[in-house]
């Protein structure tokens, strides 16, 4: 495959090591050769249903790829650079290298952020901070394992006052349930018996309506979701990419950018999912089906994400497991001190055992 249009500069490389060549004068024209070939494997199950079949892989096909780029005639110089895929290398490389040829060079760009281009506008900027950050708290636990456990620990109690003010928006509107089912039956009576919707008795009930879902809307609820998805995706990014975090040893785990050999991690992972779905205040269901649903995303759920991140890195997954750990304190405490909302009418008084005896008075 050939490109005729004007070279900047061009590498090859792969996960981690890469080779770039960075001509003083930009050149015309560029060639690609791949050869594919085959290497022998240990036998490796990639998903539960592989393991179930006992489809194991014992061979893998990879490609060598090599890039041909002219070089001029006039003399100039053009720089070599071999070596690892180090963000905070290649990032102090990057303004040498331009006053050297005379223009901007971003050699950091060796560094494949995402396979979609379309993601890489979203997992650059928020993977850099990342890496920053674990390499910080590494310096501080000489492990980066614990980094992470530090730097989940932090993250998640940053969003600990959005998770209480979705539990209350949640709480609120459990409470207001029965009215709000009152009022959607009486609605209801009220166009089988043709009542028109100009009024008054139906516009009143529709105010009614209206405020009830405007009081206890949670918008708000989901913006701690709406904020880990993404700095999931970096999470994973920057696990992949990091040269530190690469044969980062934690527990028995013996490399954290590669998958738990003993998958003990995803089974420990999908575990925690269950208790922080099943003790996360969710939306009030009205009806049975509904509440049927909610149980069953509990259970298949975890299952699912079990089977999707089986040969997940495991420094991805000890940052969702311990995530999750996380949340679920955080929702105890949440419970305990925010208390489930009354329904306006309802009288709390003390249980009395039925069989107890009457003290008398003497």
């Amino acid at each position: 495959m050939t490109d005729s249009g004007t070279v900047d500069w061009a590498g090859v490389g792969d996960a981690y090591f890469a080779m770039a060549a960075i001509p003083a004068t930009q050149v015309q024209g560029l060639e690609y050769r791949a050869a594919k070939y085959d290497v022998q494997t240990k036998p490796f199950y990639d998903s539960i249903f592989q393991w179930v079949l006992r489809n194991a892989k014992t061979s893998e096909t990879r490609h060598l790829v090599t890039v041909y780029m002219p070089i001029t005639a006039d003399g100039s110089v053009t720089k070599i650079f071999t070596g690892t895929k180090d963000y905070f290398l290649l990032s102090s490389l990057n303004q040498p290298l331009s006053d050297q040829v005379g223009r901007p060079v971003e050699i950091t760009n060796l560094i494949n952020f995402s396979n979609y281009w379309w993601l890489r506008w979203l997992t650059k900027p928020l993977s850099i901070p990342i890496l920053y950050a674990l390499n910080f708290f590494n310096g501080l636990t000489h492990n980066y394992g614990i980094a992470i456990i530090v730097f989940t620990f932090l993250f998640y109690s940053l969003l600990f006052p959005l998770r209480w003010s979705q539990s209350k928006s949640f709480k609120k509107a459990s409470g207001n349930a029965p009215k709000m089912k009152d009022i959607q039956d009486r609605i209801k009576d009220m166009q089988k018996k043709g009542v028109p919707t100009d009024d008054p008795r139906m516009r009143a009930l529709q105010m009614e309506q209206l405020k009830l879902t405007k009081d206890a809307l949670p918008i708000g609820g989901c913006l701690p979701m709406l904020l880990q998805f993404p700095l999931l995706i970096a999470f994973y990014t920057a696990v992949t990419v990091s040269l530190e975090v690469r044969q980062a040893t934690f527990l028995w785990l013996p490399d954290l950018s590669a998958a738990d050999p003993w998958h003990l991690l995803e089974f420990a992972f999908a575990i925690s999912m269950v208790l922080s779905m099943k003790f996360t205040p969710t939306a009030a269901t009205v009806t049975s089906e509904q509440q049927m649903q909610q149980k069953m995303m509990t259970y298949l759920m975890p299952v699912m994400m079990l089977w999707v991140m089986w040969s997940a890195p495991s420094g991805l997954l000890l940052y969702w497991f311990f995530g999750n750990i996380v949340r679920f304190g955080q929702q105890m405490v949440i419970n305990r001190l925010n208390k489930p909302a009354v329904p306006p009418g309802t009288q709390m008084v003390d249980s009395v055992p039925v069989n107890a005896k009457k003290v008398k008075s003497k």
